[in-house]
C-alpha cells in the first residue's frame, strides 16, 4: 500500500475554500492543500519564508503519528470553529492489500481507499473515520486504525533546519537500530534466541520458587475465595528483537575513541554527515534485499529476481532547506544525493527549500509543489508532476539548467520577466535597480529570466502558467520573412506566444507581453560596441539613459507592466501585423 493523495484543511497557516454548490446547498470545502503523490517518492515545496511548507511537513507527522492532540495552534487563524481535517488516499497494490481486514469493506473499483482524522477541540485526538463506497464516510469503518496507517504510511523522520546534533544522532540510532535488528531476525540465531526465551519462560513458570510462591498465595485466599486461586504463567514476547532495541548502541568515533563530534563541528558538515549517512543506510538495506532474493532465486522459491515487486517506502524523510549552511557545490550534491535516496531505497523524501540549485526539472519521477500564502487564502500550492515536459523539452530542461542554473529561481518569486538573451537581461535587469533607487513601486521578489532565445519562451510560459505564477514577457517583433522571402521562424514564434499568453489569462493568471519593434536595438536606441560585447555594451549603455525618456521601448514597457494597467497595449497578432507594415 502507498499513499497516492494527501489533503490538509485548516492546519495551521492552511485554511480551506468554499466551492459554490447547487442553489440552496451548502457550499462544499475544499481541502486548503491538496498534494499528489501517486508514484512519487520525491517532493519538494518551493516557496517563500512563512509560505507555510514546514506546516506542511509537520501536517504528514500530525497524522501519520497516532493520538496526536490538537493545540490552539494548530487550528487555522487559532480559531477552533475551523475544523483541522487531514484525508490520505491509499492504493492497493498486492491482493495481499486487498484483502486486508481493514480496508477490504472501504476499496473503492480503482483499489482506492480513504481514511481521515477530524481535530475539533484543543486537546483532542483527531476523529478517525474511513469512507465506503455506497455509505460515505462512517467514524471508525477500519479496524487498527493506527496501525493501519504506520503500515501503510512511510514512517516520518525530521531534520528540521534547527535541529540539534543529538536530535539528529538519535534519529540515525533509531534507523541504524532497526535496520541492523531486522537484518538479524533472518538468521538462525535469531531462531535459536527465541526458543532460548521460550525455554527461559518455562523454566520461570516452572521453578521450585515460583511453585512455592504460588502455593502460598493460595493457601492465604483459599477460606476467602475458594473458588479461586493464583498461577504463575509466561508469555513470549511477540519480538524477542525488542530486548535489545535499548541496549544496541550507536555511537561515533574520532581516533578510535566514541564520541558525538557533531557538535564541535559546523551545521553544514552536520547536515552532510546524516544525509551520508541516510544513504550509506539505504545502500545496505538494498544490498541486503538483493542478496535475500538471490538467495530464494538459487532455492527455487521465485521465478527470478525481475519477478519480485519494488520495494515498499517504510519512511519518509521530511527535511527542512536541504541546502542550509551549504556551500553551493555541497548543495547540488545534496540535491543529487537526495534524488538517489528517493529512487533506489525505502525512503521517500518531502523537502522544503528556498534553493533554485535544488530545483532540477529535468528529473523524472519528481513532484515540485510551489508554496504560497496570501491573505485572507492562507497557504495554497499549485503542484507540476514529472509529466509536464515531454522528452524534447526535458533536454532543453537539462540545457537549461547547465547554461543558467538560477533559472529555476522563477519558482520561488512573485512576478516573472521573459527576456529573450542576455543583452535582454543585462539591460532590464539594470533598468530594474534604477526604477528602485528612484522609488518607483516596483513588485517585491521580481525575478528576471533569460531565456536563451525567442525560441525557448513558449517553454517557459508553459512552466511559469502550470505554476500559476504572474509574468510579463518582453521578445522581438522580427522580420516576418527571410533574405530568400520565406516565412521566418522567428516571425511564427509570435503566434506561440500570443497562444500562451491566452491560454495563461484562460487560468486566472495575469500575463502581459510587450514587444519591442523590430528588435531590442532599434526600438532603444541602442548601439553595440563591438570591442566589448554585447552585454557589457548594452550594460554601460543603460546607466546613462535618462529614465524619463519613454522613447526607449525598455523603459516604457517597464513602467508599463509595473502600473498595473490591463494589457495596454496588448500587442495582439493583429496589432503585431500593423507593426510589421
Amino acid at each position: 500500500m502507498r499513499i497516492v493523495n494527501f489533503k490538509i484543511t485548516n492546519f495551521r497557516s492552511i485554511g480551506s475554500t468554499e466551492v459554490p454548490n447547487d442553489e440552496g446547498q451548502e457550499a462544499d470545502i475544499a481541502p486548503g492543500v491538496d498534494i499528489e503523490m501517486d508514484d512519487n517518492n520525491l517532493v519538494f515545496l518551493c516557496g517563500c519564508n512563512n509560505a507555510g511548507k514546514s506546516n506542511i511537513l509537520a501536517a504528514y507527522e500530525t497524522f501519520v503519528v497516532a493520538n496526536k492532540e490538537a493545540e490552539i495552534s494548530d487550528f487555522y487563524e487559532k480559531d477552533v470553529r475551523n475544523s483541522i481535517v487531514m484525508e490520505v488516499s491509499i492504493r492497493a497494490e498486492t491482493e495481499d492489500d486487498r484483502r486486508h481486514q481493514a480496508l477490504e469493506r472501504i476499496w473503492d473499483e480503482n483499489g482506492i481507499a480513504k481514511i481521515r482524522k477530524t481535530w475539533r477541540n484543543i486537546g483532542e485526538k483527531g476523529v478517525k473515520e474511513s469512507f465506503e463506497p455506497g455509505a460515505g464516510w462512517r467514524e471508525g469503518g477500519a479496524g487498527g486504525f493506527d496501525t493501519l496507517l504506520q503500515n501503510a504510511c512511510p514512517t516520518p523522520i525530521w531534520i528540521k533546519g534547527e535541529s540539534t546534533p543529538e536530535e539528529v544522532i538519535a534519529s540515525l540510532r533509531t534507523l541504524v537500530q532497526e535496520a541492523v535488528l531486522k537484518a538479524i531476525s533472518a538468521q538462525a540465531v535469531y531462531a535459536d534466541a527465541v526458543n532460548a526465551v521460550r525455554l527461559l519462560g518455562d523454566a520461570i513458570t516452572g521453578h521450585g520458587y515460583s511453585n512455592s510462591l504460588k502455593e502460598n498465595l493460595n493457601s492465604s485466599m483459599k477460606e476467602v475465595f475458594p473458588g479461586i486461586r493464583f498461577s504463575i504463567g509466561h508469555e513470549n514476547p511477540k519480538e524477542v528483537i525488542d530486548i535489545f532495541k535499548s541496549t544496541t548502541t550507536v555511537g561515533i568515533e574520532e581516533d578510535g575513541k566514541p564520541a558525538l563530534t557533531l557538535a564541535n563541528n559546523g551545521h553544514g558538515l552536520r547536515r552532510q554527515f546524516v544525509m551520508g549517512a541516510f544513504r550509506g543506510m539505504a545502500t545496505q538495506l538494498e544490498e541486503a534485499k538483493k542478496g535475500a532474493k538471490q538467495r530464494r532465486v538459487e532455492n527455487m522459491e521465485i521465478g527470478g529476481v525481475e519477478n519480485e515487486p519494488g520495494s515498499p517506502k517504510s519512511k519518509m524523510l521530511l527535511i527542512e532547506e536541504p541546502e542550509l549552511f551549504l556551500h553551493p557545490s555541497a548543495v547540488r550534491s545534496v540535491r543529487d544525493l537526495l534524488y538517489l535516496l528517493a529512487t533506489a531505497s525505502e525512503f521517500q523524501v518531502m523537502a522544503a527549500t528556498h534553493s533554485p540549485v535544488v530545483v532540477d526539472l529535468s528529473k523524472p519521477h519528481t513532484t515540485l509543489v510551489r508554496v504560497s500564502y496570501g491573505p485572507g487564502k492562507g497557504t495554497t500550492i499549485h503542484q507540476v508532476s514529472n509529466n509536464l515536459f515531454d522528452n524534447d523539452e526535458r533536454e532543453t530542461m537539462k540545457m537549461l539548467n547547465y547554461f543558467d542554473p538560477y533559472v529555476c529561481e522563477a519558482f520561488f518569486s512573485d512576478r516573472v520577466i521573459l527576456v529573450e538573451g542576455d543583452t535582454e537581461a543585462v539591460a532590464i535587469r539594470r533598468l530594474i535597480e534604477r526604477m528602485k533607487d528612484e522609488e518607483v513601486d516596483v513588485p517585491r521578489d521580481i525575478h528576471v529570466v533569460n531565456c536563451g532565445t525567442k525560441m525557448n519562451i513558449p517553454f517557459f510560459q508553459k512552466v511559469l502558467s502550470h505554476f500559476r505564477i504572474n509574468h510579463v514577457i518582453f521578445h522581438d517583433l522580427d522580420r516576418r520573412e527571410n533574405a530568400d522571402g520565406r516565412r521566418s521562424a522567428a516571425w511564427t514564434m509570435n503566434q506561440r506566444i500570443w497562444d500562451g499568453v491566452v491560454a495563461a489569462r484562460g487560468l486566472g493568471i495575469d500575463v502581459n507581453r510587450f514587444v519591442f519593434n523590430s528588435e531590442f536595438e532599434s526600438a532603444n536606441g541602442y548601439v553595440l560596441n563591438e570591442e566589448i560585447g554585447k552585454p557589457h555594451s548594452a550594460y554601460l549603455q543603460v546607466a546613462d539613459w535618462d529614465m524619463a525618456d519613454e522613447g526607449r521601448a525598455a523603459i516604457r514597457f517597464l513602467r508599463l507592466a509595473f502600473a498595473g494597467n490591463a494589457h495596454e497595449p496588448d500587442f495582439t497578432p493583429e496589432q503585431l501585423e500593423q507593426m510589421a507594415g
